[in-house]
């Protein structure tokens, strides 16, 4: 045990430190957040004069600040940020959860995370995903200690990527914290109205032709929307049409929320399973790439706790161990490591499978949730000590 989990600290370690030496040469991702943050600056309004990105117009305005930087300057101190968000992530996690558990415990979160594509890829490209990750652990942290108004802020501030943490809104929604969600929708609002007087126009204007550019933009060029965990690719290629494959795809979501709000009311004091259902929502219902998996940490946190407690142990390692999966991302290894093309994989059953491995394990686990706490028994897994708002 001793050998096996040296090799894995070491594993972890190598992880880190190619993560960081093979970001300071690339940072494509980070390249368009600065792009986007010296147009603000300079008074452009990108949604109709320049390259449509993506994130919402208020993202702008936070990344306004890497315009006063050079691309490498930024991209150095990009990598810096991203660690010390690692490390508030796996700070948090102790915070929230792991306050009890023994040091080899959290040593062990640290190393699995770090092992991830996700990290890496992360740290790679210079995304943001560590960063909202870590946000969206403080808001709940904050929301814990009764801290409501900063936890909307936080809450508010992630949704500058609001794919990976509206649903965290909507379960605040669900939760009728009200003043979280209020805050929430305040400093979103404070940021837009921001990024619209810099540029002289409405917020409103802002915000329906940022609407109309993201769906023009998906309906126009949807292999750009084709990510790695949601379901939406997988169920165009099962049936053979894209618009049949969005409509499954949007009813999938629809029907995934309807269960969770279910399931929620009937177990609502498993919060730390509701979280981490959330997690894996968020991952499959729209587009995601690989690095935004780093959320992630928040069922290994919930699976390791399991698995710490004793209580419920064979779920925590059945979860773990598809995580570990999703961590080594199948997908990215036969598409990006060895080459094979997308077209060549579908043409056969293991090898569509494996093309859609990722977003089919995403799937499934966030069902198989779903259904393992809804068989749970009355008892199990309940968390007397919640900040959880009783639903009626």
């Amino acid at each position: 045990m001793a050998i096996a989990e040296s090799a894995f600290l070491l594993l972890a370690a190598t992880s880190l430190v190619y993560s960081a030496v093979t970001a300071l040469r690339e940072g494509r991702d980070l390249a368009m957040f600065q792009d986007m943050g010296r147009a603000w600056v300079a008074g452009v309004y990108q949604t109709s004069e320049g390259p449509f990105y993506g994130p919402p117009p208020f993202a702008s305005v936070l990344f306004s600040s890497f315009a006063l930087l050079s691309f490498a300057q930024l991209r150095a101190i990009f990598v810096l940020f991203n660690l010390l968000a690692t490390g508030a992530i796996l700070l948090l996690v102790k915070r929230l959860w792991g306050a009890a558990w023994p040091a080899r415990a959290r040593m062990n979160l640290a190393a699995f995370v770090l092992c991830w594509a996700s990290f890496r890829v992360t740290v790679r490209y210079g995304q943001i995903s560590l960063i909202v990750t870590a946000l969206v652990l403080a808001a709940l942290l904050a929301w814990k200690r009764r801290s409501n108004v900063l936890a909307g802020l936080l809450l508010g501030v992630s949704l500058c990527k609001y794919p990976l943490t509206l649903p965290f809104a909507l379960y605040f929604l669900w939760r009728r914290e009200w003043k979280v969600v209020a805050t929430a929708v305040l400093a979103v609002a404070a940021l837009t109205g921001a990024y619209a007087i810099k540029l002289g126009l409405s917020p409103i204007a802002v915000t329906s032709d940022y609407v109309w550019a993201l769906l023009h933009t998906s309906i126009s060029n949807q292999a750009r929307f084709n990510g790695v965990t949601d379901i939406g690719p997988i169920l165009s290629a099962l049936t053979g049409s894209r618009w049949l494959g969005r409509g499954l795809n949007i009813a999938l979501a629809l029907f995934g929320i309807t269960a969770m709000a279910t399931i929620f009311r009937r177990r609502p004091s498993c919060e730390k399973m509701h979280l981490t259902i959330v997690s894996l929502f968020s991952l499959w219902f729209v587009y995601h790439r690989i690095y935004d998996a780093v959320i992630c940490v928040i069922p290994a946190a919930v699976f390791l706790d399991l698995i710490v407690r004793g209580k419920v142990r064979k779920p925590g390692f059945i979860g773990v161990a598809a995580l570990g999966l999703l961590g080594a991302s199948v997908s990215g290894i036969l598409t990006e490591r060895l080459h094979l093309g997308s077209e060549s994989l579908a043409a056969n059953p293991v090898g569509f499978v494996g093309l859609h491995f990722d977003r089919i394990l995403v799937f499934g686990l966030f069902w198989s949730l779903i259904m393992f706490l809804w068989k749970l028994p009355p008892g199990d897994l309940e968390e007397p000590g919640t900040v959880a708002a009783t639903v009626s």
